[in-house]
């Protein structure tokens, strides 16, 4: 799913909220260590200690 799918219209009109789940941990696509979710401020993102790669989501 993708997030601008996030937000579902029903018949009514109304907007229904998805859940979207986000993992705490991925796979780095640099050096397939570990990068862990954190947060800059208001960027959520992903982190690699082992190569320093930032991956930042968007909205």
């Amino acid at each position: 799913m993708r997030l601008e799918d996030a937000d579902d219209k029903h018949p009514s009109g109304q907007l229904a909220k998805v859940d979207i789940s986000i993992e705490q941990e991925i796979e780095c696509p640099r050096c397939h260590d570990v990068m862990i979710l954190h947060s800059e401020f208001d960027r959520p993102g992903y982190f690699c200690e082992e190569c320093e790669f930032s991956l930042h989501l968007s909205h």
